[in-house]
């Protein structure tokens, strides 16, 4: 693999993570959000 085809993976796992992140913060605020009704 070329050193771009590299770093083009390595921008898309952080971005898969980014995105991975930000669902599993938001599945918590619902389940915060059902807890405290």
């Amino acid at each position: 693999m070329s050193d771009a085809a590299l770093e083009g993976e390595e921008r898309l796992l952080k971005i898969d993570v980014l995105i991975g992140g930000v669902e599993c913060h938001e599945s918590i605020q619902l389940k915060t959000v059902q807890e405290a009704e």
